[in-house]
C-alpha cells in the first residue's frame, strides 16, 4: 500500500499501488514483524548471519532492506538496499522504486533529486509495475509536473476494479489534477453516478449499464439500437453515445 495521498497538500499518496495479493501479504508480514521488537531483532540477526555465509545473496539483502524500511530504520534500510543494488538489484524496477521511496521517507517524504531519477530509471525498466507508476506519479506531482502525474494515475485507474474503494479514491484524486479527462476516465468517474456522463456508456458490470439479459428482453421493443448496446456491452469498453 503506497502511503501517499493527495488531500490538497503537497504530498501525493496514491490509494494503493494495486499490488497482488501475494505482495500485499508479504508487506503485511514485514510490517507485523517490524512491530514486534524481539521478532524484528531476531530476524535481522538471522539474515545478517546468512549474509556472512552468502554475502552475494541479493534477495536476502533486499529482504533485510525492506524489513528495516518497515521498521522506520531508514539508515539501515538504505545501506542494505545499496548492497543489493551493487549485486544486481539495480536492474529490477521494483527494487529501484523501493530504494527511491526509502530515500524519500528519510527526507520527510520528498522525491526531488535522487529518488526522482531512480524512479525515472525504474520506469524505463518496467513502465507497468504498479508501485513504480504510483511513486513516479508522486514524484511528478511534488516537482509540479501535475499533468504527468495525472497521466500515470489514469494508468493505475485503468488497471483497478472500477468498483473498488481504491478506484473511487483515485477517481477523486485525478479529478483534482489539471488535464482533460479521457473517455475511459469519464466512464469510470460515472461508475457511481452514470447520469452525470451522458457522453459515455459504461462497461459491463458497472452500475448504470443494463445487463445482457435485460437487453435481450427489450430487444424486440427497442429495435436495432438495443442490439448495438448489447454488442458494446460484450466488448466491455466505454463508447461515445450516439
Amino acid at each position: 500500500m503506497n502511503p501517499y495521498l493527495i488531500k490538497g497538500n503537497p504530498e501525493l499518496a496514491i490509494p494503493g499501488a494495486n499490488l497482488s495479493g501475494t505482495e500485499q501479504a508479504g508487506l503485511r508480514s514485514l510490517e507485523l514483524l517490524a512491530q514486534d521488537k524481539a521478532g524484528y531483532q531476531a530476524q535481522v540477526a538471522q539474515w545478517k548471519q546468512d549474509l556472512v555465509a552468502k554475502p552475494d545473496a541479493v534477495n536476502t539483502w533486499l529482504s533485510l532492506a525492506l524489513l528495516h524500511k518497515a521498521a522506520g530504520d531508514y539508515g539501515e534500510a538504505l545501506q542494505s538496499f545499496g548492497e543489493a543494488l551493487r549485486r544486481g538489484a539495480d536492474q529490477d524496477a521494483r527494487s529501484l522504486a523501493e530504494f527511491a521511496e526509502t530515500i524519500a521517507l528519510a527526507r520527510d517524504k520528498r522525491f526531488e533529486g535522487e529518488p526522482y531519477e531512480l524512479l525515472k530509471r525504474a520506469m524505463t525498466i518496467d513502465p507497468n509495475d504498479s508501485k513504480v507508476v504510483s511513486l513516479m506519479a508522486a514524484a511528478h506531482y511534488q516537482v509540479g509536473e501535475k499533468a504527468q502525474a495525472r497521466a500515470l494515475l489514469e494508468q493505475l485507474l485503468a488497471a483497478m476494479p472500477p468498483e473498488s474503494a481504491q478506484a473511487e479514491q483515485l477517481r477523486a484524486l485525478i479529478a483534482s489534477l489539471p488535464g482533460a479527462a479521457s473517455a475511459t476516465e469519464r466512464c469510470f468517474m460515472s461508475a457511481r453516478a452514470p447520469h452525470r456522463a451522458p457522453e459515455c456508456r459504461l462497461p459491463c458490470g458497472v452500475p448504470g449499464y443494463r445487463s445482457s439479459s435485460l437487453m435481450r428482453k427489450r430487444t424486440k421493443a427497442q429495435g436495432p439500437n438495443n442490439l448495438t448496446r448489447k454488442r458494446r456491452c460484450r466488448s466491455n469498453s466505454p463508447t461515445p453515445s450516439d
